[in-house]
């Protein structure tokens, strides 16, 4: 199935301006590129804030080395979210400056676009909403399957003998092992939930991506062509704050 299908399917059908338009884009900055930039982005965001996490929850001393690993992860997710943001405006420049949109194309594909994300994630958010309540269905079924077991398991066996059993076990750690067993089903539900999410919301993605190159132009800056495209140099300052001084 092809990309437009997807749009069609999951947005709505657009324009033969928009797909004319992606299309465009897209040959300055392919879709895998840009998905490549992005990936990136967020594994060495999620790494920064794991390594932080694990740092506070140690309390340990943090040594010379420690903060200099946080830094070095966090200059390295901040050049890949740089370098990604300087290009969508150096296309944006580009395109820019051979276009033949008028501000009144620009305006109605920026609503067109707007109106389709927001179809698609209303659709994508009511699917996760039936998903989510025959997981829960299905967690109490079980859990009531469980309970009944149970209950016929021990149903042969005397008072006594499940009080001896139970001696050997406080109570505390009973409960600490139900807890967990239940925040381990929960974070796997979330984490599936979650996944599931992230992959249908790609649907949405080259849609995005036009709308933040065309979203630029709406600027005066842009329209007079004052605004030059970001260099590697600028990107590194950038990067490191040199541009501030």
């Amino acid at each position: 199935m092809s990309q437009n299908t997807f749009d069609e399917k999951m947005g709505g059908s657009m324009s033969g301006l928009y797909f004319e338009v992606r299309s465009r884009l897209r040959r300055k900055f392919n879709w895998w590129e840009d998905i490549g930039f992005k990936f990136f982005e967020v594994v060495l965001l999620l790494l920064l804030i794991l390594y932080v996490v694990d740092l506070v929850s140690s309390n340990s001393y943090a040594s010379n080395t420690v903060f200099l690993n946080v830094l070095i992860f966090f200059f390295i997710y901040r050049g890949f979210a740089i370098f990604r943001k300087n290009k969508v405006i150096n296309i944006a420049i580009q395109y820019n400056q051979n276009n033949i949109l008028t501000p009144e194309d620009i305006d109605k594909l920026l609503k067109e676009i707007k109106k389709s994300i927001n179809s698609t994630r209303d659709l994508i958010k009511w699917g996760m909403g039936i998903f989510a309540t025959i997981m829960i269905a299905l967690l109490s079924i079980v859990s009531t399957l469980f309970s009944k077991i149970f209950d016929l398991l021990t149903k042969n066996i005397s008072e006594t003998e499940l009080l001896n059993y139970f001696k050997g076990l406080s109570i505390e750690s009973i409960v600490i092992d139900w807890i967990k067993v239940l925040f381990s089903v929960l974070i796997i539900v979330v984490v599936f939930l979650f996944v599931i999410y992230i992959i249908l919301d790609l649907f949405t993605y080259d849609r995005r991506f036009v709308y933040n190159v065309l979203i630029n132009f709406q600027y005066r800056a842009f329209q007079i062509g004052e605004l030059e495209e970001k260099r590697f140099w600028s990107s590194f300052k950038e990067i490191f704050f040199i541009d501030y001084f």
